[in-house]
């Protein structure tokens, strides 16, 4: 085998053996498909990154970007790299959700670049909106950083707990090729079902669901003695107190049912009739 043939199957092996890792975000209850060679970035160096960071702001401000990551084998922070910051600890309502569109960016932006003079040239911030069908909040921007044009896509997952913020940078040249992975990478976020956002139609109808489901099955419990007492069961009272005390096992309940339904025996009527005596 010739040294280039050996070279290409090892790169296509290369290619088939590279697979989305599925990564865990335990403290947030969230799971997400990472893109394929991409890996985390230390948490010392996030530590370092939100330190650097913090420093270079012109007023005080907490950053704390939780977690972090990029393509293997590149500079710590290379571009493209994804970065995750848990925001909120409270349910974001969906009445607010749907005025994202109509909001005015204009004082976020002045607040990013007075916070950071400088910094971000040029910056330009797109309409925040929300997509019902996906319950994802999503925004992309662009500015110029350190001379370079840089791009971002912003996508915030609601959760019953908070919001959780995934923002995805990439140079200008970059974007339009990595863009369609950014968004499978975003739309993979998943939340926990018991923390997944809710809303307030599903809220509405679970509720509603609940209101009326308890008394059905209270009714269904008692039928066998709604039935004895309709039909004047001889034994209605022994009927009711097997129905409640030992409905709930099943047999009990069927038990209680045979009964209340059996046939009751007809009793003979009365004869004013004395018996005969010979004297």
């Amino acid at each position: 085998m010739s040294a280039k043939l050996q070279l290409l199957v090892v790169l296509l092996v290369a290619t088939v053996t590279v697979k989305a890792e599925t990564v865990r975000l335990e403290d947030e209850r969230l799971t997400f498909t990472l893109p394929p060679g991409w890996v985390a970035i230390p948490e010392q160096e996030m530590a370092q990154r939100n330190g650097e960071l913090q420093q270079s702001l012109g007023k005080p401000y907490t950053v704390k970007f939780k977690y972090g990551y990029q393509k293997q084998g590149a500079d710590w922070f290379s571009y493209p790299y994804m970065l995750i910051k848990p925001e909120t600890s409270e349910r974001m309502p969906e009445s607010e959700l749907r005025k994202l569109p109509t909001n005015d960016l204009g004082p976020a932006k002045n607040k990013e670049q007075e916070l950071a003079p400088g910094r971000f040239d040029n910056l330009s911030l797109g309409k925040l909106s929300y997509d019902p069908s996906t319950q994802k909040i999503w925004q992309e921007s662009k500015a110029t950083v350190d001379g370079r044009e840089v791009c971002a896509l912003l996508m915030v997952e609601p959760t019953e707990k908070g919001v959780t913020a995934f923002m995805f940078y990439a140079t200008g040249d970059q974007y339009a090729d990595l863009k369609p992975v950014f968004l499978q990478t975003a739309l993979s976020v998943t939340p926990d079902r018991e923390i997944a956002y809710r809303t307030e139609a599903v809220a509405s109808d679970a509720h509603g669901i609940s209101g009326w489901v308890l008394p059905i099955i209270v009714l269904c419990w008692l039928v066998p003695g709604i039935i004895a007492s309709k039909r004047n069961h001889p034994k209605k009272i022994s009927i009711w107190f097997l129905s409640i005390s030992l409905g709930w096992t099943g047999i009990g309940w069927i038990s209680a049912m045979i009964w209340a339904c059996w046939r009751i025996p007809t009793r003979k009527p009365p004869t004013d009739l004395e018996p005969l005596t010979l004297d």
